[in-house]
């Protein structure tokens, strides 16, 4: 997953393991601003599928929440 807007790139992989109880779900990768690089690594538990909808928007409100994005 690769995103680009005002001077910013964020690269990123999700993934999902089905397992027995909750899933996983995670996304991870990096974001960068000009010459600086933040990584970044999430890592939930999916009670339910529709769930896993969450992962990109919740680390982008993380980022901006940190100044990053």
């Amino acid at each position: 997953v690769e995103s680009r807007g005002q001077g910013t790139i964020r690269r990123g992989k999700t993934g999902w393991a089905q397992l027995e109880g909750p899933d996983i779900g995670w996304y991870v990768g990096y974001h960068e601003r000009g010459d600086n690089v933040w990584y970044f690594a999430l890592n939930v538990d999916l009670m339910r599928d529709e769930q896993a909808g969450m992962r990109r928007p919740l680390v982008e409100a993380l980022l901006r929440e940190a100044g990053v994005q």
